[in-house]
């Protein structure tokens, strides 16, 4: 897919992988709507694209609540128009053992890695489809494909594989109406996941 004059998004954009992406899609001649819960993080990577000449805005989103995800689709429809690439990245994780996390802490892991990529694709799939164009890829992680190999990760592996399979099934029901499905499922990389806790909502403890 020629990226260049496209339009994209990319949750979780203000760091890490996320960020990472953005800065890729910029330089390839992409839109970017960087969205991410933390706005200033969004606002320095949309601000580091801008600099290097490219096209971004800053997007607020927590990929949890399906209304504020309708609400940074409308954000980036209204900035840059239809997207034609969605990057469903965003993802926490915690090193526990599930017997030492409290429902909240299990709820919220699943809920942001997993089920932030269903809603995200239901929210941009629809413009997509409509125009026969488009492509989305959701960022699993070599926990879903290799987890036992990782300890104290069990709520993350669950929602990292339940990503793969969803994708390879979303995959062959795209298809038919040309819009493209990918998973990516990255390795160990420097980034502050581990650190994901420090902006957990509220309403997840």
């Amino acid at each position: 897919m020629d990226v260049s004059g496209k339009n994209a998004v990319v949750t979780g954009g203000g760091s890490g992988i996320g960020r990472g992406i953005a800065l890729v899609l910029a330089r390839a001649g992409a839109h970017v709507g960087v969205a991410d819960i933390m706005e200033d993080n969004a606002h320095a990577v949309a601000a580091e694209i801008a600099a290097a000449g490219g096209k971004a805005v800053a997007l607020h989103c927590d990929v949890t609540d399906r209304d504020s995800v309708a609400a940074m689709k409308a954000a980036a429809n209204a900035a840059l128009g239809p997207v034609q690439l969605l990057v469903a990245n965003a993802g926490v994780t915690m090193f526990e053992l599930l017997e030492d996390m409290s429902d909240a802490e299990v709820d919220w892991v699943i809920d942001v890695s997993l089920y932030g990529v269903v809603h995200c694709i239901q929210a941009f799939q629809q413009d997509m489809i409509a125009v026969g164009e488009g492509h989305i890829v959701a960022t699993a992680s070599t926990a879903g494909l290799m987890a036992p190999f990782h300890d104290r990760h069990a709520p993350y592996c669950g929602a990292k594989a339940g990503i793969i399979g969803f994708m390879l099934a979303l995959r062959r029901d795209l298809e038919k109406n040309g819009v493209g499905a990918s998973v990516l499922c990255p390795g160990y990389v420097a980034s502050a996941i581990t650190q994901s806790h420090s902006y957990r909502p509220e309403a997840y403890g």
